[in-house]
């Protein structure tokens, strides 16, 4: 009985997502492709806006930050190579032109000539390799690695008579580590610095819990934000240094492959060796933590699959949002304007939508609100949340009070 109610997917999806925490990998590809694909695929307008206001709730995204986040002008990226690879690379050992494959940006080609070397370190008899990662390989072989890789590109077999597991490895930190930027991209390091904040000032389990579900959420969001060739990496290379620290043979732990990795992931190429090394500590812990949690990372997270949920079945039921479906089933924009409806501000949806039609100082109330209830509990923020808590409470009904009886508090306009 068991196994067939995990074969088939719920009738019911609402009932589904108010248990999401004890989905089945089955059920979880189910909500994922029934909600999140398919908001990418025929409306990635909506799904960018969803992802970017959920983030905008987490963090502090306001102004050029947000401005930094959202651009897709291509003109300001290549601009940013352009400077990138006008920059002295610390990260290079030794001076070389780009050969088409290292020290270029990275590109599904790249991706698809690193993959088999993924493969290669995640079989049995290599995953386990003590050091690895940490030891060196032999130059000699990782060059004729390299110049294969080069040559023959996804038509490189890699014996293992010839290549040990360091040779591998190796080829593959000198690809990662020629990238002219981090491989979770310059465009969302400012994001990746707010959420490395989150829990420094927890003194209490409870807060760290809280901390950490809120950094897991962020990092989600931000998984489905990067462009497509560096998710595939990141995400194969995630789940490959999880395998590497869960095997005890390899003594490496995710701290350990933090030290190694932290340069690689988070840090701009253009820095000085002092700035450099300063970011790298602020970093390890981060990246330590997406070790840990690679097998949840790349999830989406519940309140934005709630939320695209809504949006579908507004839809379907011919709810009048910022869209419409035609007769063929596409959908097509309306002229009414943007409007967004999510389950992060209000406590439910009839609520949502009410606040929703409200005037536009209601809404922006709303989301002042929400932003403040998000901030980290230090001392500052917590007289603050004191101070908005006496403001926003309805006052009870008294002989004495002016108060006009229709008369709302903020709060009440708020909820």
């Amino acid at each position: 009985m068991e196994s067939s109610r995990r074969a088939n997917p719920p009738e019911n999806d609402f009932a589904l997502l108010s248990t999401m925490d004890n989905l089945s990998r089955r059920q979880w590809e189910y909500v994922e492709e029934k909600y999140i694909a398919r908001t990418q695929k025929c409306v990635p307008d909506k799904f960018l806006e969803m992802c970017h206001m959920h983030l905008a709730f987490l963090l502090d995204l306001s102004g050029d930050k947000l401005e930094q986040l959202l651009t897709t002008d291509n003109d300001s990226q290549n601009k940013k190579k352009l400077a990138l690879g006008n920059a002295v690379n610390v990260f290079k050992k030794y001076k070389e032109k780009p050969s088409g494959l290292f020290g270029v940006p990275i590109t599904e080609e790249g991706v698809s000539l690193m993959l088999p070397l993924i493969r290669f370190l995640k079989t049995e008899q290599n995953i386990c390799k003590e050091g690895l990662f940490r030891k060196p390989g032999n130059r000699s072989r990782m060059n004729t690695l390299r110049e294969t890789l080069i040559v023959q590109g996804t038509a490189t077999r890699l014996d293992p008579e010839v290549y040990t597991p360091y040779d591998v490895a190796g080829v593959l930190k000198e690809f990662l580590r020629d990238l002219p930027e981090p491989l979770l991209t310059d465009k969302h390091m400012e994001a990746h610095r707010q959420i490395q904040e989150f829990g420094v000032n927890a003194k209490t389990e409870e807060a760290l819990q809280r901390s950490g579900k809120k950094r897991l959420s962020a990092l989600q969001l931000l998984m489905l934000l990067m462009p497509s060739a560096s998710r595939k990496i990141t995400l194969q290379m995630l789940w490959l240094l999880q395998r590497v620290s869960d095997c005890p043979e390899t003594l490496m732990t995710p701290e350990t492959l933090a030290t190694i990795f932290a340069p690689i992931f988070f840090v701009d190429r253009k820095l000085e060796p002092q700035q450099m090394h300063d970011a790298v500590c602020k970093a390890e812990p981060a990246l330590a933590f997406m070790i840990e949690h690679a097998h949840l990372l790349f999830k989406a997270p519940v309140e934005l699959v709630v939320d695209l949920a809504n949006y579908w079945n507004d839809l379907e039921t011919g709810s009048p949002l910022t869209s419409e479906v035609c007769n063929k089933g596409q959908i097509r924009k309306s002229t009414s304007g943007r409007t967004l409806n999510t389950n992060v501000c209000y406590l439910d949806r009839e609520a949502s939508r009410c606040a929703n039609e409200a005037s536009n100082t209601q809404a922006e109330l709303g989301r002042l609100y929400a932003h403040i209830n998000s901030l980290p509990d230090t001392p500052h923020n917590l007289r603050i949340k004191k101070q908005l808590m006496k403001a926003t409470t309805t006052p009870t009904g008294s002989a004495s009070g002016k108060r006009h009886a229709r008369s709302k508090s903020i709060g009440a306009s708020i909820k």
